[in-house]
Formats: structure tokens, sequence, C-alpha cells
């Protein structure tokens, strides 16, 4: 895939890390297919818990 779509060789492939191709592929596809990336953070679930709201501290 990473030939295929991004040009890569074998070298150049090899070389770079993980974190980087996936970087450079979600740009692909940011600039292919806007729509196909969800870019809005979720809400949280967590509430905010503070130390008077612990039992073991009141």
């Amino acid at each position: 895939m990473a030939k295929a779509l991004m040009g890569y060789s074998l070298q150049e492939f090899m070389k770079l890390t993980p974190n980087l191709w996936l970087k450079q592929y979600l740009i692909y596809i940011e600039i292919n297919n806007p729509d196909g990336i969800y870019k809005e953070k979720p809400k949280s679930i967590r509430k905010q818990v503070t130390l008077d709201d612990i039992p073991f501290f009141n």
C-alpha cells in the first residue's frame, strides 16, 4: 500500500517509522477523502472528581 499510494521505494519504506508512515497515510486520506476522518473529539464521559468527592478524604 505504501508503494502504490505514496510512491515509496522499499528502501524508503524500511527507513520510515510506523508513526511517520501513519501520519502521512492519514494526510493522504484527508486530502483524497475528507469525509473519511472524524476530526471532532468525542465528549468525555468521565466526570471531574475532586478530593472532596472521595469518601476516604472527608
